[in-house]
């Protein structure tokens, strides 16, 4: 049985060295992060209590670790460690990451480019 209980953080505005042009090396770049934490929320809907939740301040402060951490030549690499990393920290089956690049550098005109990816607990590849 699937389940659709889910938390959401949508559209975090981080920043970090991403890109594999010289100059994005040294600006950091704007990043934007959707996480999708699919869990059993049932028993937090009960007790009214963080301890039977996931703590997303804890998952937004790790998205933005991550992103810190080092430099990323592609968003696809940022959101795999993104999510192999809310899969060890949280308590939850599913996780979906979508990263933003805004604005990238293209010959023209673009919002920005995104990928996103899903993994369930085990099997994170």
């Amino acid at each position: 049985m699937q389940n659709n209980e889910r938390i959401t953080l949508k559209n975090m505005l981080l920043a970090g060295s991403i890109g594999v042009a010289d100059w994005e090396r040294k600006v950091p770049t704007r990043i934007e992060v959707d996480l999708e934490l699919y869990a059993d929320l049932k028993e937090a809907c009960k007790s009214d209590d963080l301890n039977d939740t996931i703590d997303y301040a804890k998952a937004y402060e790790l998205v933005n670790q991550v992103i810190k951490a080092r430099h990323h030549n592609l968003i696809e690499s940022v959101a795999e460690e993104v999510a192999s990393a809310v899969l060890k920290l949280c308590d939850c089956q599913k996780v979906v990451v979508r990263v933003r690049k805004p604005h990238p550098p293209l010959s023209g005109m673009c919002d920005y480019a995104e990928v996103e990816i899903a993994r369930h607990r085990g099997n994170r590849r």
